[in-house]
């Protein structure tokens, strides 16, 4: 009896026609979507950055600090706009790369190995007319 049943199914769904997949025409464009339309997330904030104010988002090029600058009076100010950044810096007389976290917290942060002092900024705080 069990095997009655079987079969019956087994004839039932063979006679229906299984559903053509089309989804692979249906999704076809006839334009590949461009680098900046496919980006989320921190890169999509930053190639948006880029558009408006035609500059880069972080600044990831070596700085050298200005004489005067980085002193506590004057710190070396770190544009960022979430709550800490990652800063990276060579040792002068061992030429070790070192990393500290710098924290949005108005303190400021003082590198020994350096002697200069940094301090975070959120850029959003300055007025677009300065």
């Amino acid at each position: 009896m069990l095997a009655s049943s079987a079969l019956r199914t087994a004839s039932r769904m063979a006679r229906t026609a299984a559903p053509r997949f089309n989804g692979l025409r249906a999704m076809a464009t006839d334009t590949i979507p461009s680098d900046k339309d496919q980006q989320t997330g921190p890169r999509k904030v930053e190639m948006d950055f880029v558009e408006k104010y035609g500059e880069e988002y972080y600044l990831r090029d070596s700085i050298v600090p200005d004489d005067g600058t980085g002193t506590l009076a004057n710190p070396i100010m770190i544009p960022a706009e979430g709550p800490s950044r990652v800063i990276g810096f060579e040792c002068p007389t061992t030429h070790a790369t070192f990393y500290f976290t710098l924290e949005k917290n108005g303190m400021l942060h003082y590198v020994k190995q350096l002697g200069i002092f940094f301090m975070m900024f959120d850029p959003k705080d300055i007025p677009d007319d300065a």
